[in-house]
């Protein structure tokens, strides 16, 4: 499985690149049958973000590594480099790009957006 990564460069620029996760069969919760899964990354906290319909973060760094994942709602980011994103709910991305210039969001189509955000251990 793909999903989309965030990251700045050595100049601060940020590009988006695709990564790929690769699932195992493990006997995950016994005695349910396996299940493929990744191997398991340090959390350091989980919460959630709302933005209204016509949100708009202007340019920002992530303050930290994380997951986000589209709960309900459109969000679409545009990176350094002009390449932009949508992310509909059930969609998400590692974002990685904790310095420079950074990306910009903004909350598109007709309904609020939710997110789940999980930070990472450094």
């Amino acid at each position: 499985m793909k999903i989309s990564r965030l990251y700045n460069d050595e100049s601060g620029e940020s590009h988006w690149d695709e990564i790929e996760l690769d699932f195992t069969w493990q006997d995950f919760a016994p005695p349910a049958k396996p299940l493929g899964a990744t191997p398991f990354t340090g959390a350091k906290s989980v919460g959630f973000i709302q933005g209204e319909v016509g949100w708009i973060g202007d340019w920002h760094p992530v303050p930290q590594r994380q997951y986000m994942y589209t709960l309900q709602g459109v969000v679409e980011t545009t990176v350094s480099d002009g390449e932009t994103r949508r992310f509909p709910t059930g969609e998400g991305a590692l974002l990685e790009d904790t310095e420079g210039k950074g990306h910009y969001t903004r909350v598109i189509g007709d309904e609020p957006l939710v997110m789940i955000v999980v930070t990472l251990s450094e």
